[in-house]
């Protein structure tokens, strides 16, 4: 009897699971089990069913984020990101996004003043090549109006 519903739960624990795309784990599943399906069924049973039947949820690794080291430039503005002009102060960032075929970098130039986005660029790093592209060379968007012009 116990082995038969055993089996009935295994069964309708794998068609959550599927369902899921193979992304929900025993909390998830037992979630459904109990509010969506109205299933009663003990949380640490449908966890050892899972893990007998090699049932495991997906899951992020972890990332380590380097917190040490200081400023790789020298801060030019003191910190002070106003400016009482346009054009007298640029910000910038560059961000990195891992994604399944590697790792995309997006970089971004705003005025302080106004904050419009004078320009951005999205790449992705291969060992032939170099990042940015153009070398590095931002130049301000044509149809920002607050922008000085291109710098020669």
């Amino acid at each position: 009897m116990r082995e038969q519903h055993s089996n009935d739960l295994l069964k309708k624990i794998r068609d959550i699971h599927e369902t899921s795309r193979k992304s929900y784990g025993s909390p998830r599943v037992h979630a459904e089990l109990t509010i969506g399906q109205g299933a009663t069924v003990n949380r640490k049973r449908a966890e050892r069913l899972m893990r007998d039947a090699g049932i495991r949820g997906a899951f992020r690794r972890r990332r380590h984020r380097s917190v040490a080291g200081g400023a790789t430039q020298e801060d030019l503005v003191n910190r002070a990101f106003t400016a009482g002009a346009p054009g007298r102060l640029w910000a910038s960032d560059i961000t990195e996004h891992p994604t399944g075929k590697g790792k995309v970098y997006c970089a971004a130039v705003m005025d302080a003043y106004s904050r419009p986005l004078l320009d951005h660029r999205l790449d992705r790093v291969t060992p032939d090549r170099r990042w940015p592209p153009g070398g590095g060379n931002l130049r301000p968007r044509p149809d920002c109006g607050t922008c000085p012009g291109p710098r020669s």
